[in-house]
Formats: structure tokens, C-alpha cells, sequence
């Protein structure tokens, strides 16, 4: 049986399970409605490793419902569920998406994220399930959170998500530095195509809007004592991006994350646009710790001038935790084992989020 601890009913409503390892908050009025992918930002910023939240059964629906009855909020409310281009829904911390309280005539296709209803109405009880625009409505928002106060939060691996998802679309304005990796540490030059297939065909063709009024990336293959600078941030189209990329080479030498971002935090020529976010998406095959220690003083350095980094470390011996250092936030680290790669579309609508989230400037 679950056990509900640590009920707080004041201006933040919450509620834990399990001892108080897994809680629930309703955000407090005071915040206002936002946007689904807004919601989540705030999620993963108002709780160190905190999420949209996931429902599993019909326990922790009760409990929600509690917590809406005691402190209702003043628009229904965004759950971290969510479908892309007419797919199978999915949780956002990679839950299996295998219980459900839609509402009757739900979910609608019209809409792709989930949200509770905070009231009894027509057509929707209080704590069914309805979905709506993921960008054209505002919500109130239930985070889910770790309360043990451990230091190191869950990091919800990619490959848990059905691969059967696509990626959602961003036609955001960004501009996105690609360092790909050309090292040795790839071990073979399959592995170094796959990590090609999945930036190419998986993550830019299958949804990126490339174009000079929006998403722009310059793709830089990186190893120990040499860059490769592909182009720069004017490309008409995915497909010219593309084929960029696939141009890439396998160069073999010694592996250097640190001789990677010193050259993005340093060089002028690289074309960034004035007065667009900037993201740094930096593959690897190394986690080890002495070279990403080396690195982090370049990472903090494009950290602190306004650029946002995703990591992804490559390969089945590459470590999260030690990654997470030099990414801009736990939330924006994630891994994949090479025979993954290819067909990883988790991985790529992850990366997608990671990319909307960026505020622009």
C-alpha cells in the first residue's frame, strides 16, 4: 500500500509517496499559467531534478485530486504527458505510459500535452485527463520532485522512451553548435556513422526548421589538437545541413572534450548570430573524469557568456553523473549506447525539448 506523507496545504500544495521519495506540487497561484514546455522549465528549476509529473494508478490520482480539492488552482493543469506528430503519448521522465483517466472523447488529436482537469465540468471530472495545445495554452502546473534530499537526482535515461516517438518540432530561433565527435574513442567507423545517422537523419531531418529567420547550426567535428569547422549559421534548409554533415570525416585521433569547447569558448570565426540564443551540443564518447575536469573551465566559461550546453555521451561506458558537470544543468545530459543511436527517436525529441527550453535573448 502507498503511503502519503508531508501533506502541506498553504500557498504550495504537496504531497509525497514512499517516505517522501517521490512528491507531488501543485505550484502556488502566485506563479502564473504557462505554456507546457514553460511548465516544465520551471519544474526542472524550482526542483533540483524535478519534472512535469507522471500518474501511475489510481493511488496517486486520489491523492491529486486531494491536493486539487484543498488548494484549487485556477486553470486546469499540466501533467508530464505528451504525444508528437500523432504518436503513442509518453511521460517526460520516461515512465511507462500504461495507465490512463481520459476523460470521455479523449484525448482530442487537436492537442499533444496532457492536462488534469482542476474542477468538475462538462464533459471532464475533476482529475480526468483532456489534452490541449502544447504551446497555445497556459496552465496551472504539478511538478513531481525527489524528496529525500539526496544530492544527485534521477537522471531519466532517453532509451526508456518508446522508440516508436518522434521528435517534437522546433522551429525555434537558435542558434546550435554541433560538436561531433571524431575521435579514436568512437572505436570504429560504424560507430562513428551511426553518431552521423542519428545527428543527420534522426535529430535534423526528421523536424528541425533550418532557415536564417530560424533554427541555424554549424557543425564542428572535434578530437585532441584539431577542429573542423563545417560552415557557419547560415543554412537554407535541413537538407543543406545534411549534407554537411555527412561530409564528416572519422579523423582518429585521441579524444578531447577540454580542446573541444576551448575552441568554441575562444574562436571568433565561428558566426554566431547577434541577438540569438546560443546552444552548444557537444557528442562524446569519454566521461573519464580527469578529462572532463580539464574541460569544465571551459564549459563554465561558455556558461557564464550566455551559452546554453547539452551534452550526450555516446557508448555504453560513458557516465551521466560525471557529464551532467559540464552541461548547463542535469536536466540537459543524456546518454545513448552506440547500436541505439540510429533509431533513437527518444533521445532526439529529448534534445528537441532541451533546445526549446533555451529563453531567447
Amino acid at each position: 500500500m502507498l503511503l502519503f506523507l508531508n501533506i502541506k496545504l498553504s500557498s504550495v500544495a504537496s504531497q509525497c509517496i514512499l517516505d517522501s521519495e517521490r512528491c507531488f506540487e501543485l505550484v502556488p497561484k502566485t506563479v502564473p499559467a504557462l505554456a507546457w514546455y514553460s511548465a516544465e522549465e520551471y519544474c526542472e528549476k524550482k526542483h533540483y531534478g524535478g519534472f512535469l509529473a507522471s500518474i501511475r494508478n489510481a493511488f496517486e490520482t486520489g491523492y491529486i485530486q486531494d491536493l486539487l480539492r484543498n488548494s484549487p488552482p485556477t486553470t486546469d493543469v499540466w501533467i508530464g504527458g505528451f504525444s508528437t506528430d500523432n504518436s503513442l503519448f509518453q511521460w517526460v521522465d520516461g515512465e511507462p505510459f500504461s495507465y490512463t483517466l481520459y476523460a470521455p472523447g479523449q484525448p482530442d488529436p487537436s492537442g499533444s500535452c496532457i492536462q488534469i482537469c482542476s474542477t468538475d465540468k462538462p464533459g471532464c471530472r475533476l482529475g480526468q485527463w483532456k489534452t490541449a495545445p502544447c504551446n497555445d495554452v497556459q496552465s496551472s502546473i504539478l511538478c513531481e520532485y525527489d524528496g529525500s534530499g539526496s544530492s544527485t537526482p534521477a537522471l531519466p535515461s532517453p532509451s526508456t522512451f518508446p522508440s516508436s516517438t518522434l521528435p517534437p518540432s522546433c522551429s525555434c530561433k537558435r542558434d546550435v553548435l554541433i560538436l561531433v565527435d571524431v575521435s579514436i574513442g568512437l572505436r570504429s567507423q560504424i560507430n562513428f556513422d551511426d553518431q552521423i545517422l542519428f545527428i543527420a537523419e534522426v535529430l535534423v531531418s526528421s523536424f528541425w526548421t533550418v532557415s536564417p529567420l530560424q533554427l541555424e547550426a554549424n557543425p564542428v567535428g572535434y578530437e585532441k589538437g584539431n577542429v573542423n569547422v563545417q560552415g557557419s549559421f547560415g543554412y537554407n534548409s535541413a537538407e543543406e545541413l545534411k549534407n554537411a554533415l555527412e561530409s564528416m570525416k572519422w579523423l582518429q585521433g585521441a579524444p578531447s572534450i577540454s580542446y573541444g569547447l576551448k575552441e568554441v569558448a575562444y574562436d571568433p570565426t565561428l558566426g554566431w548570430r547577434a541577438g540569438v540564443q546560443r546552444v552548444v551540443l557537444l557528442f562524446t564518447s569519454t566521461s573519464d573524469p580527469t578529462e572532463v575536469s580539464q574541460a569544465q573551465q571551459y564549459s563554465d566559461q561558455l556558461k557564464n557568456s550566455n551559452h546554453t550546453i547539452i551534452v550526450v555521451g555516446i557508448g555504453a561506458s560513458v557516465n551521466q553523473t560525471i557529464l551532467s558537470q559540464l552541461a548547463s544543468g542535469a536536466n540537459n545530459t543524456f546518454t545513448s549506447d552506440f547500436t541505439a543511436l540510429p533509431t533513437n527517436n527518444a533521445l532526439a525529441a529529448q534534445l528537441n525539448a532541451a533546445i526549446y527550453r533555451v529563453n531567447s535573448l
